[in-house]
Parts: structure tokens; C-alpha cells; sequence
């Protein structure tokens, strides 16, 4: 589906052959019971709570609901959930999905496995089956919660935990901030048009960076350094000197994998 943001069209791959296996919810269980304090019904009172009242939609919430319409109501599925009244969520309407409420009350019931073993896994395969989807019970059951060292770089003096690999996150935003470390910020006020130019300048140079030397190297085993090397990174610093904004030379000590 194209979604217009206004400035580009950008292309958007939905319904149930575009997904993998969820982890988000193995992810937080696995949390929770292993950093938790309170018990998961505590915990998850207030969603419940809020899925079946209702929560005031802001104006940027409407928004999002605007530009992302071809998807919200791309399904009947869909429809129901955000437009069961034929129109979506505006800025002030109070928007209430108590499915989600069941949902949360059926994971602190049954756990993780009942999302992946249970009546969700069932249905969500059955679903996939009928409606063009790949994932199987085996797919499901399967699934494992595997922990991390997180990516350690240093900005500015501080230390900064982020994604490791393989997700490219944690690398993306070093790689920004090592730009961004060679920047005077002294004359630039926050939340200006010159910051916001800044910033918006970063992000462009580390999307071209990601594909040219992340992506392009994703199998690699020492991408995350690759991606971060000086030899790497200069290239870029020159191109936001150009821009304007680079007032020292290149620190090799920024943004550093620690």
C-alpha cells in the first residue's frame, strides 16, 4: 500500500503474508518474570483498564490515523478495529479496543504459552492458511527469547546502551552520533530551525551510510565495527562539513563501540 506523508509516497507491505513471528510478547513476559516486581495482573491492570474505557485520541494520534488510513481500513479486519463507527479515530473522539482488553487478560491468565502454543497460536495459524500468511505452529512454538549484551558506544563522555547486533539500530544511531560529536552546539538553540535542520541533515547522511556500509555488509561478522571504523565515518563528517555545520576535525574517539 503507498502511504502519502505529504513530501514522498512511501511503499507499505501488510496483511498476514508480511509478518514473522511476533516476539514482543515472549520479549516482555520473559521480562517481567525475570525483573518484575509486581504480579502480571498488576502490571497489566492499567491497559486492561484503558482498552475497555478508551483513551482521548491527541491530535498527532489523528494525524497518524490520517496519513495511515490505506492500512487502517485496508482490511475488514482492520475496519472494525479502528473504524467499526465507518470513520477513524479524530483529534478529541474517545477510541476503546476491548478485544485488546480480553487479549491482555488471557496473556497474564495463560503466559507466553498461551500466545504460542495456546488459542492464539491456533488461531493466528488458521488465519494465516486461509488469508495468505506462511507461519506454522512449529514457527510458533519454536520461538525463543535470546538475551544480549548491549551495544556500549561513548558520546560526549557518557556511556549510551543501545540494540546490539543483529538488529542495525544500536549502529545507526552511534554512527549518528559520532557526527554529531564534532558539532558546536553552543550557538545552536533547541528546537530551532537551524537544530532541526541539523538534525534532520544527520539522519539523511546516516540512512545513505546504512545502506552503503551496513546493509551492504549486514552478514559480515565485525559489521557494527566496519560500519563505525574512522576510515568509514570520514567520508560522512566531510559531508556534514560541507552542510555547514562541522567545526573540529574528525573524533575518533566519539560514538566508540565500548
Amino acid at each position: 500500500m503507498q502511504v502519502n506523508f505529504g513530501s514522498v509516497l512511501q511503499e507499505f507491505h501488510v496483511g498476514l503474508g508480511s509478518i514473522a513471528v511476533p516476539g514482543i510478547i515472549a520479549g516482555l513476559l520473559h521480562v517481567h518474570q525475570k525483573l518484575g516486581r509486581l504480579p502480571l495482573a498488576v502490571v497489566a491492570e492499567p491497559a486492561i483498564h484503558l482498552a475497555k474505557a478508551g483513551v482521548e485520541v491527541s491530535q498527532f494520534q489523528a494525524y497518524c490515523c490520517r496519513i495511515l488510513q490505506p492500512i487502517l481500513i485496508g482490511s475488514p479486519t482492520a475496519r472494525q478495529l479502528f473504524a467499526p463507527q465507518g470513520e477513524l479515530p479524530h483529534s478529541g473522539s474517545i477510541f476503546a479496543l476491548p478485544e485488546l482488553a480480553d487479549t491482555l487478560s488471557y496473556l497474564v491468565s495463560e503466559g507466553a504459552r498461551g500466545f504460542y502454543q495456546g488459542e492464539i497460536a491456533q488461531r493466528l495459524v488458521k488465519d494465516c492458511q486461509e488469508q495468505g500468511g506462511y507461519l506454522t505452529l512449529t514457527d510458533l512454538e519454536k520461538y525463543q527469547v535470546i538475551e544480549r549484551q548491549p551495544f556500549s558506544m561513548t558520546y560526549r563522555g557518557r556511556t549510551v546502551l543501545t540494540n546490539p547486533p543483529p538488529s542495525s539500530g544500536g549502529a545507526l544511531i552511534a554512527f549518528a552520533l559520532a557526527l554529531l560529536e564534532s558539532v558546536d552546539f553552543a550557538d545552536l538553540k533547541f528546537g530551532s530551525a537551524e537544530h532541526l535542520r541539523l538534525l534532520a541533515r544527520v539522519m539523511q547522511l546516516t540512512n545513505v551510510a546504512r545502506r552503503d556500509g551496513y546493509d551492504a555488509h549486514l552478514y559480515s561478522p565485525n559489521v557494527a565495527e566496519d560500519f563505525l571504523a574512522s576510515a568509514h565515518l570520514e567520508t560522512y563528517q566531510q559531508q556534514l562539513a560541507d552542510s555547514g555545520f562541522l567545526t573540529g576535525g574528525v573524533n575518533n574517539g566519539a560514538a566508540r563501540p565500548t
